[in-house]
């Protein structure tokens, strides 16, 4: 995974490549949403009583639909940063469904 070039020291090119990764552990309880053994115990039974244990449920699960790109190139065009055209081109839709999308908002 990590091949340093030159005259790098490897063990130490290692060590920094694992550092980038050390977090507290207060914080990363906090921010990665760490669960205590017995919290992980208990929502491992719950999956195994639905059926999950082998393959999560599929139907009636929505596909999620990124929508921070299309905010942000609206607002881009809101503000005249770039053009309808480029938008559209940014957003993969034809100009005349963007137009339709944004008398539609």
């Amino acid at each position: 995974m990590l091949a340093p070039a030159g005259e790098v020291d490897s063990e130490k090119a290692a060590h920094r490549f694992a550092a980038a990764f050390l977090v507290p552990g207060d914080t990363a309880r906090r921010e990665l949403g760490i669960v205590s053994r017995r919290t992980a115990a208990s929502q491992l039974a719950d999956m195994r009583a639905w059926g999950w244990e082998d393959a999560e449920p599929s139907e009636g699960v929505a596909a999620e639909v990124p929508a921070r790109l299309e905010r942000l190139v609206l607002r881009a065009l809101a503000e005249g940063e770039v053009t309808e055209s480029r938008a559209s081109e940014l957003l993969a839709v034809p100009a005349d469904a963007l137009r339709t999308r944004l008398r539609c908002a």
